[in-house]
């Protein structure tokens, strides 16, 4: 008998959010302090993107913190996370398996799926390192197959 994993019961949570309006500056620090990979964009009570870290770097560049940054480089923290981030990103009800999760990750290429309730909201997300989490540890109490 094969058992169903929901995604609730892998997901990461609570999930750290910011806003449209917020600065690339701002996700840096989050990224960096939080060592994050993704961050859910919402405005008020609706999820609107995803920001990546890939979505950040690609955006600023790579001198832009460093301190040898010219003027234009650093200037690229001001930008909006409206700018960069993903919208309508794909996302999983916390009732779906792990297995959906994982078709979604192949069949878009992505590397992170929201897990949101029923008003749209985020309540988790799950990354494909969630996934790799969860399979080492089944492999580890499953019998060995020798």
């Amino acid at each position: 008998m094969t058992v169903v994993i929901r995604a609730d019961a892998v997901m990461t949570k609570p999930v750290v959010t910011i806003t449209a309006d917020d600065r690339l500056s701002k996700v840096s620090r989050i990224f960096r302090e939080k060592k994050l990979h993704h961050l859910l964009v919402v405005d008020g009570k609706e999820f609107v993107g995803i920001v990546s870290d890939r979505d950040f770097f690609r955006s600023i560049g790579p001198r832009a913190e460093l301190p040898v940054a010219t003027e234009a480089e650093a200037a690229s923290l001001n930008k909006r996370v409206h700018q960069v981030m993903s919208r309508h990103p794909i996302c999983v009800r916390e009732n779906q398996s792990v297995d959906d999760v994982m078709d979604l990750f192949i069949k878009h290429e992505i590397s992170c799926v929201p897990v949101i309730d029923v008003e749209g909201f985020p309540i988790g997300i799950i990354s494909w390192r969630d996934i790799i989490k969860l399979l080492h540890s089944r492999s580890k109490t499953s019998p060995s197959s020798t």
